[in-house]
């Protein structure tokens, strides 16, 4: 797992990720830093590892939550975010030193509105490591 994130993170921090570097003040794993400005994403694994071993497919599934955060009136910068963020990371192929590749297929997203402040958009990606 913690070679995939770096994966993720070495994507982000690439000069494909520059647009969504420019609209966000940081990628964060789990949560945020106390105090951090707003916009920034966080990145989480809620779903743990599904094993899957069918025939000549041997591979594990990761399901990784991107959550972007504003604190904005409108969610349109968040909708812009997400945007980038999908652009980014859809059916992308991430190269690991200890595994084959992964592939990235985007599996859901919801935007929710902050019940204090802001609003929030949460985009799912499966992640298959061979």
């Amino acid at each position: 797992m913690t070679e995939l994130l770096t994966a993720i993170l070495a994507r982000y921090n690439a000069a494909a990720g520059a647009s969504l570097r420019a609209m966000v003040t940081g990628m964060h794993f789990s949560s945020a830093p106390q105090g951090s400005a707003v916009p920034y994403i966080t990145v989480s694994y809620p779903a743990g590892t599904v094993d899957s071993t069918m025939a000549n497919n041997d591979h594990d599934i990761f399901n990784i939550t991107f959550s972007i955060w504003d604190d904005a009136s409108s969610p349109s910068q968040v909708l812009l975010i997400s945007d980038a963020l999908c652009a980014l990371y859809d059916n992308v192929i991430l190269t690991l030193s200890t595994k084959n590749v992964v592939y990235a297929n985007r599996i859901a997203g919801n935007l929710v509105e902050d019940p204090d402040k802001g609003w929030a958009k949460h985009v799912q990606y499966e992640y298959r490591v061979g």
